[in-house]
C-alpha cells in the first residue's frame, strides 16, 4: 500500500475543492493531487528512489504538504526537521537521518549551509519560496518551481505495509533527537483511528496550528483532514525559527 492512495481517491472526487488553505496560497484537491505528482516525478528523475529520506526544512504552508504527498508517491521517506532546532541537534538529525535531498526556504537553506557545512546534502538543496515569499534557489541546487515542471507520474510507487513513510525526530530532551520510524501501515492507521474517532467528512474543516514536523500537525491533524475530504487552514510556524 502507500498512503496516497486515499488522498488520490478523494481529490478525483472534488478536484476544485480547496484542499490547504495557508493565508498566501490555496491548493485545491486536484492541484495538490498533480502537483505532488510532480514533485514524485522530480525526485525520481533526480536518482531519489523508493526507502530514500527526503528532508523537509520549512514552516507550515501550502508547498509543504505537496512536498510530503510527493515524497510518499516516490515512495520514499519523508524526514521532517525542526525549524527551532539548534545548530547541534539540527547537524544531528540531518546527519543521522541521511537524507539525500531537502526542500527549505531561504532562511532555512541559510541554516543548512551554516550549521552542516561538510555534508553532501548542502549541494542538494530545494529552494521553496513559501507563504508569498519570491521564488529563488536560495543557494540551493533547484527551486520548487522547477520540481512543478516535471511531468506527473500516473500512479504512486507501489510499498509494502512495513516500508517506512516518516522518520520523525523526537525532541531530544533526554540527549540527542531520535529518529522515530513510522511505517505506510501504522500512518494510515493512526488516520483512520483519528478520522473514526472526530467523526470526520467532507464537511468539516481544521485550523492547525501545530508545526508538521510534529505527530499532532501531520498525523494527528493534517493527514485525517485531508484524508477525509475537508480544508484545512495551515498558521505558519516561521517565528518559531531560532535567532541566528
Amino acid at each position: 500500500m502507500n498512503l496516497t492512495s486515499s488522498f488520490i481517491r478523494v481529490a478525483a472526487m472534488q478536484p476544485d475543492k480547496v484542499a490547504v488553505d495557508d493565508g498566501t496560497k490555496r491548493i485545491r484537491f486536484g492541484d495538490l493531487d498533480d502537483d505532488s505528482s510532480r514533485v514524485a516525478s522530480f525526485l525520481i528523475d533526480n536518482g531519489i528512489a523508493a526507502g530514500d529520506r527526503v528532508g523537509v526544512f520549512l514552516p507550515n504552508c501550502a508547498e509543504y504538504v505537496v512536498i510530503a504527498f510527493g515524497v510518499w508517491k516516490d515512495g520514499a521517506v519523508l524526514v521532517p526537521f525542526n525549524v527551532a532546532a539548534t545548530g547541534g541537534s539540527l547537524r544531528h538529525t540531518v546527519s543521522d537521518s541521511g537524507v539525500r535531498i531537502v526542500f527549505s526556504d531561504a532562511a532555512g537553506a541559510a541554516r543548512i549551509r551554516s550549521d552542516c557545512l561538510g555534508l553532501d546534502v548542502v549541494e542538494q538543496m530545494v529552494g521553496v519560496a513559501a507563504l508569498g515569499a519570491k521564488e529563488g534557489r536560495f543557494s540551493a541546487h533547484w527551486c520548487y518551481a522547477e520540481a512543478l515542471e516535471a511531468t506527473p507520474i500516473p500512479f504512486p510507487v507501489t510499498r509494502l505495509d512495513s516500508d517506512n513513510a516518516l522518520l520523525m525526530y523526537t525532541s531530544g530532551s533526554t540527549g540527542r533527537p531520535k529518529g522515530v520510524q513510522q511505517t505506510h501501515r501504522n500512518t494510515t492507521t493512526a488516520v483512520q483511528a483519528t478520522r473514526d474517532v472526530w467523526d470526520l467528512n467532507e464537511n468539516d474543516g481544521a485550523v492547525i496550528c501545530t508545526p508538521f514536523f510534529h505527530v499532532g500537525g501531520m498525523q494527528l491533524t493534517t493527514l485525517p483532514i485531508l484524508m477525509s475530504g475537508a480544508t484545512m487552514h495551515c498558521i505558519s510556524q516561521v517565528g518559531c525559527r531560532p535567532v541566528a
